[in-house]
């Protein structure tokens, strides 16, 4: 069988005189072609109260999703990451608990069966401090020095 690149076919004819007649064809076997690696989240943004969760949840696009690996990082996730599993229909889930402080999450995904392609996704997950709510009445019975907002 042949394999992709380049290559020449001869045919060699000989007739009844013992004459030969040569033909020659170069020809070249392509690499099929594949969509590119795409990652679609459900939110490019998150804001959130300090410890709070971010769940993230999204689907990783590519002709030959069995090909695909899925990598996640709060750093650069094409460095170094830790692996996320992707479903056969290419989507994915994530949940990220106690987020103390401001952060970007990075998702990079790899596929291909003849030409690997990659995408790297970004979500930016903003973390704001609760509003403590309660009564701010301080002549009221059941008044909270903690409280930020009237609970009514």
């Amino acid at each position: 069988s042949l394999g992709v690149g380049s290559h020449a076919l001869q045919v060699v004819a000989t007739d009844s005189l013992g004459q030969d007649s040569t033909w020659t064809k170069v020809f070249s076997i392509n690499y099929p072609d594949e969509s590119g690696t795409i990652i679609s989240l459900s939110v490019s943004d998150f804001t959130i109260t300090k410890g709070g969760t971010a769940p993230i949840s999204g689907q990783v696009l590519h002709d030959s999703v069995d090909t695909c690996s899925l990598r996640w990082s709060t750093a650069d996730a094409s460095e170094s990451g830790l692996g996320l599993p992707i479903g056969e229909d290419g989507s994915f889930d994530l949940e990220l608990s106690n987020i103390q402080d401001n952060t970007t999450l990075s998702l990079w995904s790899v596929c291909g069966v003849w030409t690997e392609s990659s995408f790297l996704a970004t979500t930016t997950i903003t973390v704001i401090e609760a509003i403590e709510e309660g009564c701010t009445d301080p002549s009221a019975s059941n008044y909270d020095e903690a409280a930020e907002e009237d609970d009514g």
